[in-house]
């Protein structure tokens, strides 16, 4: 059977029930002006879904609950493109996540979609019956009936959440009068949101970071401006869009350099495990029979700690501006931490680009400064792997799918300094020469 034709999203119940009555096999695409969406139908019932928004995509639904990393996903990616296996495969091989997590982001991620649909405005959709290739893919099991009703129960619903959130451009704050902590009581999904609240983000953009859909998102911001901890901030429809948006981008940038210096500072941590020879010198030499089981458990302690101070030893030099800047970013707390104070920072400059063009030009340097520190302390192989990472941060999908000025300027950037650090591996001897490090002095312990 072959179906084709325009929709709402009234139709779009009738589309579904009709499937789901024949008990068809087969795909139904779904189309609105630069979004797409296919579902995966099974004797009658969803069994997957995949869309074009990035939202609900796996990879960031997963990233957004905080299962895996930006870095993880670009190497599962990788991976499952020269494997040319499902990259849920390679995340549960590698054993990152486990099986049982990847079904339950695969069912979060069909419901997803499958929701969004019915708050479309209108679309076109085709269908064709068809014999499902599924080696490779982890399923589910949607039954029709019971999504459709659910999406009336929500669709029915919003038009009372809209009342008191009108459009998406919205912007909360934590409530300047905040009631009593004792007397209010917060599920876990509220904690999350409160989290997110900063007075900048729109609700668009709560959408996108929380890997949650629309309607859970409105429905947690109408519980929490009904309990009186959060309110509406100054930034709301009046604002122009061309302002909302520049923030956004901006904070893109700083999630991105956040995502390069916290995986630098991963490398450190593992080149500093892959030397047992720094902790002989602070927790053996001076043994007589040195405690092997002692020695194991200082250095596994200290790897971290030694990594941080690393990181932190090199923000020195910097003007006192610069230092306010970075003084409060480290890399091993979230990044939702370090992307608030870092805006603490800019809020000192009177126009938008004055202070981004500050950010830029701060994070830049202390990239660079880190960076070209690497292959004394690394060695130059590490480094090297190191950069391959950053470069292909800088074609996550996060970044490189419509990527605004400032994000094509980050990646402009990070590309001249990574040439930069290139070229003095190359023209310093002494640094290709001492592959090993400063692990390479212990080691002749």
């Amino acid at each position: 059977m072959n179906l084709k034709g325009d929709f709402d999203p009234s139709s779009l119940a009738s589309i579904l029930q009709l499937l789901s009555n024949e008990k068809k096999t087969g795909v139904l695409r779904v189309v609105s002006d630069d979004n797409e969406v296919r579902i995966f139908i099974q004797d009658g019932a969803i069994i997957y879904a995949m869309g074009s928004q990035k939202e609900g995509r796996l990879g960031h639904l997963l990233i957004s609950k905080g299962l895996i990393t930006p870095d993880q996903l670009q190497q599962c990616l990788a991976e499952a493109r020269s494997q040319k296996l499902a990259m849920g495969k390679i995340l549960v091989g590698r054993g990152i996540i486990s099986s049982e997590q990847l079904k339950s982001v695969i069912r979060k991620q069909a419901e997803f979609i499958v929701f969004n649909l019915f708050f479309w405005d209108q679309g076109s959709f085709e269908y064709s019956d068809a014999r499902l290739n599924l080696n490779g893919l982890v399923v589910t099991r949607l039954d029709i009936m019971s999504i459709i009703l659910e999406a009336t129960r929500r669709i029915d619903e919003m038009s009372i959440l809209k009342k008191q959130i009108s459009n998406d451009r919205i912007v909360f704050r934590i409530s300047q009068k905040t009631p009593n902590q004792r007397e209010i009581t917060f599920n876990t999904l509220e904690w999350r949101f409160m989290t997110l609240v900063d007075g900048s983000r729109t609700v668009r953009e709560l959408v996108a970071v929380s890997g949650y859909d629309e309607f859970v998102v409105y429905q947690v911001l109408n519980s929490l401006l009904a309990s009186g901890v959060i309110e509406k901030g100054q930034r709301s429809a009046g604002q122009p869009e061309e302002a909302a948006c520049r923030e956004a981008a901006q904070e893109r940038v700083i999630a991105a350099y956040n995502d390069i210096l916290c995986g630098l500072q991963r490398h450190l941590v593992a080149a500093h495990g892959r030397w047992v020879f720094t902790a002989v010198e602070q927790f053996g030499a001076h043994l007589v029979r040195p405690d092997w089981r002692r020695i194991q458990d200082g250095y596994r302690s200290e790897r971290s700690q030694w990594a941080a101070a690393v990181m932190e030893s090199l923000k020195r030099g910097f003007q006192p501006l610069q230092k306010s800047l970075i003084r409060n970013f480290h890399p091993d707390q979230p990044a939702g931490v370090n992307i608030q104070a870092v805006k603490e920072t800019l809020k000192r400059f009177q126009t938008f680009e004055a202070g981004h063009d500050f950010l830029t030009s701060s994070l830049n340097e202390f990239l660079l400064n880190t960076l070209g520190e690497m292959p004394q302390i690394l060695g130059v192989a590490p480094t090297r792997a190191l950069m391959a990472d950053i470069r292909r941060r800088l074609q996550a999908p996060d970044l490189s799918d419509r990527p605004s000025a400032e994000v094509q300027r980050l990646q402009q950037d990070v590309t001249r300094i990574l040439a930069a650090v290139d070229h003095k591996i190359l023209a310093d001897k002494k640094a290709k020469a001492f592959i090993g490090g400063i692990f390479g002095v212990s080691g002749r312990l």
